[in-house]
């Protein structure tokens, strides 16, 4: 049997559902093939699963008001470009209201969001730009504004406006402006009353600007700057001028070179030598402006000895000598008092024969010093010149080695004397030896003897050039 179902509704929109679940009632009709009925109710809980679409506007402008402290607001339906349900939609913001703060940093990110009646909710990022469109006021005050010069010739005041009479105000806080003034170097072409521009500008850009007069005045004298000196009074009597203690005096506004005085001003030679005197110095520049400073002036003796030197003479001794600074003076002296005498080279061995240029250095008692050469000629008694040796020990039939060192011999001999045998003849060593060198012997055929010589003779002249002092003894020695 073919039954026939009805429903007194079938069809549900958004206007049954809240925010959440709604449950309706519905009823369920059924009828047979004779017409006969029978009803039943149920309940249908009406759901909403599909969020929405949100879909903003991407970017947004908004400017702050002149209120204090000044926002932007903004509307979040005001941010929907297409969003989309089957349902109705509420919008919100996560952010709304902006402020001067957020000038900086654009742009911000706002979250967007879309709500359905049923609280289904979807969101989007709107990037939000914040601006000012109110330009900064300047007030001119009705004050005198003056600029003193320094003593450099001029006054840096760089964006700091607080230097002159004006006041300046924004719908953003004071702290957020940027300020400047032009000029801000004032010097001496600008005395007078001057037009100066103060220029405000605030985070977004915005600008404003307000003519001041300034007033440049110079109320600052002259600087003096002195030097102490020396002068020399070493000959004679010495008269300075005021330039002499100036060290570059100036005034801010005058280039100029000051009028300068000066007292006392004569030395006398000697007698005032390394007592200060007190000089005073004065300047005056081009407004009448004075200024006066001191320095002190102390004579010295600045003045080198006159040196006077003679060439001499000098014989080795002992293959030395030792040369007195006085022997190649002649009559060095000083305006001012004693002289101190030094020579150099001071001192002579048989590599120094022949001829040899020394300086002679003179000072005086102020620590002047002067110097002037002589020529000495170094002569040795003996030709070639005579070099003295260390003691050689020796003993019978061991070897020994005897080394030497001579100048002025193209060869040498080497001959053996005994000195308490004296005039025996010597014995002969070697012959036609190098000018240095050494040589092994066995001293074997000499005799024993503690006072002996072995003698460097020049093999062309025969003369001795050196004199080795030996002690030669007939015993064993511990060592071989």
């Amino acid at each position: 049997m073919d039954l026939v179902l009805e429903l007194d509704r079938d069809t549900f929109t958004c206007g049954d559902i809240s925010a959440g679940p709604s449950e309706v009632t519905v009823t369920l009709t059924v009828r047979d093939a004779a017409d006969n009925a029978g009803s039943a109710t149920a309940t249908v809980t009406v759901v909403d699963l599909q969020p929405p679409t949100a879909v903003p506007v991407t970017t947004t402008d908004v400017y702050l008001d002149s209120s204090s402290p000044p926002v932007a607001t903004l509307v979040a339906g005001d941010l929907d470009d297409a969003s989309a349900d089957e349902c109705p939609l509420t919008f919100s913001l996560s952010r709304d209201t902006f402020e001067c703060g957020d000038l900086e940093g654009n742009p911000h990110m706002v979250s967007f969001t879309a709500t359905d009646s049923y609280g289904n909710a979807h969101s989007q990022n709107v990037l939000v730009n914040v601006f000012d469109s109110w330009d900064p006021l300047i007030t001119v005050l009705p004050l005198e504004n003056t600029i003193t010069l320094s003593s450099f010739g001029g006054v840096w005041f760089i964006s700091d406006y607080t230097y002159l009479h004006v006041a300046i105000d924004d719908n953003c806080p004071e702290a957020d402006l940027t300020t400047t003034v032009s000029p801000d170097w004032f010097s001496c072409a600008d005395l007078g009353d001057v037009d100066v521009i103060v220029t405000a500008t605030d985070l977004a850009g915005n600008s404003n600007s307000a003519t001041v007069t300034v007033t440049v005045v110079d109320e600052d004298p002259p600087r003096i700057v002195t030097r102490d000196i020396e002068v020399d009074v070493g000959s004679g009597m010495v008269t300075i001028t005021a330039l002499q203690v100036n060290d570059n005096s100036y005034d801010n506004c005058d280039e100029y070179s000051p009028t300068l005085s000066v007292a006392p001003f004569s030395f006398a030679q000697c007698t005032d030598i390394g007592v200060p005197t007190t000089v005073t110095l004065t300047a005056t520049d081009s407004s009448n402006n004075e200024a006066t400073g001191t320095a002190m002036v102390t004579p010295m003796d600045g003045t080198p000895p006159a040196v006077i030197t003679r060439d001499i003479t000098v014989v080795l001794s002992g293959g030395t000598y030792s040369l007195a600074a006085g022997e190649v003076d002649n009559g060095s002296s000083d305006l001012c008092g004693d002289v101190t005498l030094s020579v150099l080279p001071n001192a002579f061995t048989c590599d120094d024969v022949g001829t040899v240029v020394v300086t002679l250095t003179v000072e005086d008692e102020y620590g002047n010093s002067a110097t002037g050469t002589a020529m000495v000629t170094v002569e040795s008694p003996s030709m070639p010149c005579v070099i003295e040796t260390p003691v050689l020990r020796l003993y019978m039939y061991h070897k020994a080695e005897l080394s030497w060192d001579v100048s002025g011999a193209t060869s040498i001999d080497l001959e053996f004397v005994d000195m308490d045998v004296l005039p025996l003849a010597p014995v002969v060593i070697a012959t036609n030896l190098p000018p240095a060198g050494s040589v092994t012997f066995v001293p074997h055929h000499l005799p024993p003897t503690p006072n002996a010589r072995v003698n460097v003779v020049d093999a062309d002249s025969g003369a001795v050039l050196a004199e080795i002092v030996v002690e030669l003894y007939a015993v064993w020695s511990p060592f071989r």
